[in-house]
């Protein structure tokens, strides 16, 4: 079981409530990157940047490699919403009635049924 709490003087108070009876002897697991700030673990991260390997090399080239792509998949986006838009100028009705054995007015439809009728009745 994994149970958060914040120390307060001597006592850790548990964030939330836990069914074990008093007396129990529980251990405590420190997140130590909690104990320094956000500008200390920047500046930690920055100098294991610039020390020399070969993983970090890989690091920077894959994180490198990833941030092209983006922004690649961001200019195809913005490629295709222009195509889009460009090639949407006329209104979607106006591709109605043009597939083949479709209709573009209810009035088409009625003569086709009627020449339809009359084939059987000939």
């Amino acid at each position: 079981m994994k149970i958060k709490g914040i120390k307060r003087g001597q006592v850790i108070e548990l964030i939330e409530a836990v069914n074990i009876p008093d007396g129990t002897e529980v251990s405590v697991e420190i997140d130590e990157r909690q104990l320094s700030t956000p500008e200390e673990r920047q500046a930690r991260f920055q100098a294991w940047l610039n020390e020399p390997s070969e993983e970090r090399q890989d690091l920077i080239e894959a994180l490198e490699e990833v941030e092209r792509e983006r922004r690649l998949s961001a200019e195809l986006a913005r490629l295709r919403l222009g195509l889009l838009q460009a090639s949407t100028s006329e209104p979607l009705t106006s591709i109605i009635g043009t597939a083949k054995g479709s209709f573009a007015t209810p009035e088409e439809a009625d003569q086709f049924i009627r020449q339809e009728r009359d084939a059987w009745e000939s």
